[in-house]
């Protein structure tokens, strides 16, 4: 593509040389009629003679004054002149307000600003194809874990609605179609300051198409794709740095580990919340029978995982008249044990009113139904709030954290790994998690003993690399009943730790009596 100033003169040329012959005309007209007047004027300075009347007259015509007297014909002349000079430079003026409306040129110029501020870059940033509901969540999910982002769209409104999101130091767009080559290099892809790309277009073929050139251009990047497994399993199987993130499956993922495990989703919530509004369910989900109504997509992978689960689950019909027929039918217990007569309600349909009508309905029917429902808006937050449901679940903040968590927080992953195996394995993991504000959790876990060694963990035979965020001063300590209830059994360390070098070593001591959520560690 053209630059700006390549597009500007092509445009305005034919302005200009209208405004060069004109001006080339009035000067050599008025001099030959003053060399034709050799009485006032000398020869051999009629060209400067007529520049500074022209000037004179431009300047003073207003005023209607003049330094010379002119002839009758000098008069005319210089009027006909003035007009046409006149009209030449309105039509210059036009010209260039037509041009800077031109959306090629407006293309062109904001290309040009997005290469010179990708050239000013000095840190990291993540490639975002796509900004729409999950790319800005992306969006500020980085921008809260203060890492720059660059997004590729080729949508006007998305870019035009990113510019009015709130982000401190504004984040580069560029408005083109992603799935080309060009366009991707033009957006950084091989920058070395680019650290990833995520594809979290509405089009999982696109997405598709935009990862596997992204992987052929730079096979070293790390690339997330979001996508349906059996559309992109076949294509990306051969890529080792591609990331396949598919919604419906972190979706009932997460639904799952909220039934079946809710002090551990619970934890994950609490870790993954920067905003730190998140405040736990006091009411427990029941053991028994969940009603869910679900789109046709996700309604077989919700059959599937429930399935798996062993979670009890009947489908109902997407309709509030429906649904809250089905649960005042339905026996509820006290939720609190695995009864096979508790009921709970799972809401996930496309559309957000259809949610919050079902939820209320049921509500209406049975106060003392379970609720968890999806958020697929995030504008949507403050409905949801208010409806009294039990556990929203948004789809996009979750595959934005998701996302995130595979760049940055791998020892996070390896403690929620570490809960996870407890049970099945026998062992008994000992932790000891710390909470910056308005950060994620860092948490170092091990079977038997974890050491804070200054920049790195010890765990058995393995070194881990200690983040700054862990031997911060001022950390907070996330409440222990939690870590408890995750991990069946977390022992905390003997001594408190120090926070510019925390030591910590668990030992089989009894364990100290809790914690409120917002203690200080004694220096």
């Amino acid at each position: 593509m053209n630059s700006p100033t390549n597009l500007l003169l092509q445009r305005l040329l034919n302005p200009i040389l209208l405004l060069i012959a004109l001006h080339g005309t009035a000067v050599g007209g008025l001099a030959f009629l003053l060399w034709m007047n050799t009485s006032d004027y000398a020869g051999h300075l009629v060209l400067l003679d007529a520049l500074k009347l022209l000037r004179d007259v431009a300047l003073r015509l207003a005023f209607v004054e003049l330094p010379t007297r002119l002839t009758p014909g000098q008069s005319r002349w210089i009027l006909g002149t003035s007009v046409l000079l006149l009209i030449a430079w309105v039509y210059v003026f036009v010209r260039i307000v037509a041009m800077l409306r031109d959306p090629l040129w407006r293309k062109a110029f904001s290309r040009r600003q997005f290469t010179q501020q990708l050239q000013n870059r000095d840190g990291p940033f993540l490639l975002i194809c796509g900004y729409g509901e999950i790319g800005s969540a992306l969006v500020a999910l980085l921008h809260l874990q203060r890492i720059d982002a660059v997004v590729i769209d080729c949508d006007p409104a998305a870019l035009k609605a990113l510019e009015h999101a709130g982000v401190k130091h504004g984040v580069p767009a560029l408005l083109a179609d992603a799935r080309k080559s060009s366009e991707l290099l033009q957006a950084g892809l091989r920058h070395p300051l680019c650290t990833g790309l995520a594809a979290v277009t509405d089009n999982d073929e696109k997405n598709v198409e935009i990862c596997m050139a992204a992987v052929a251009l730079n096979s070293r990047l790390q690339t997330a794709c979001h996508a349906r497994s059996a559309t992109a399993d076949l294509k990306c199987a051969s890529s080792e740095t591609l990331k396949i993130v598919d919604p419906f499956d972190v979706y009932c993922a997460e639904i799952v580990l909220a039934i079946r495990r809710p002090q551990l989703y619970m934890l994950h919530r609490l870790l993954a919340d920067l905003h730190g509004d998140y405040i736990p369910s006091a009411q427990l989900p029941p053991g028994g029978l969940w009603l869910v109504c679900a789109s046709e997509p996700l309604r077989q992978a919700l059959a599937q995982q429930l399935s798996r689960s062993g979670i009890s689950n009947r489908f109902v019909e997407s309709a509030p008249s429906s649904t809250a027929a089905s649960v005042m039918t339905t026996p509820v217990g006290s939720g609190t044990a695995p009864n096979s007569d508790s009921i709970g309600l799972i809401v996930s349909t496309d559309s957000d009113p259809t949610n919050l009508a079902i939820a209320r309905a049921a509500r209406a029917a049975n106060p003392a139904v379970f609720i968890v429902a999806r958020q697929n808006n995030a504008g949507n937050a403050g409905l949801f709030a208010e409806a009294g449901i039990d556990i929203t679940i948004s789809p996009s903040q979750l595959i934005a954290r998701r996302i995130v968590a595979d760049w940055r927080d791998a020892l996070q992953r390896q403690f929620f790994r570490s809960l996870n195996n407890s049970q099945r394995t026998g062992q008994k993991p000992c932790a000891y998690a710390y909470a910056t504000p308005r950060l994620a959790a860092q948490t170092v876990t091990a079977s038997r003993t974890v050491r804070v060694m200054g920049p790195t963990v010890s765990c058995g035979n393995t070194s881990i690399e200690t983040p700054s965020r862990l031997t911060s001063p001022g950390v907070e300590r996330i409440p222990t009943k939690l870590l408890h209830d995750a991990g069946r059994r977390i022992e905390p360390p003997q001594s408190e730790p120090r926070p510019t070098a925390p030591r910590l070593a668990a030992t089989a001591a009894p364990v100290p009596a809790l914690e409120p959520p917002g203690s200080r560690v004694r220096s």
